[in-house]
């Protein structure tokens, strides 16, 4: 994990948080968990930021307390419920 910034705002910590988070979880597979270690600087910009939202998605299991998520299945595209053009990302990619 990305360790906190002294000094900033938060917005920047929770930026560099969840960027670490989205590429790590090109590499997770199923049955995975996934949590922070004890102490972590980023603790507190996790937990308030899963304060902030009660569901996750159905491919993902989430422990608020503990600050410890599982993959239950690697998502299908009707997982994802985000509006994607993905024809827009396959064009930013092979630029």
């Amino acid at each position: 994990m990305v360790g906190l910034e002294p000094g900033s705002d938060g917005r920047g910590q929770v930026r560099r948080v969840a960027n670490d988070l989205f590429h790590r979880a090109a590499l997770l597979e199923r049955d995975d968990i996934v949590s922070l270690k004890p102490g972590s600087p980023v603790e507190q910009v996790v937990r308030d930021a899963t304060d902030l939202t009660a569901s996750v998605a159905s491919w993902l299991q989430a422990d608020h307390d503990n600050l410890t998520g599982k993959v239950l299945k690697m998502p299908e595209r009707t997982d994802i419920d985000t509006p994607v053009q993905e024809s827009l990302i396959v064009e930013l990619y092979s630029k």
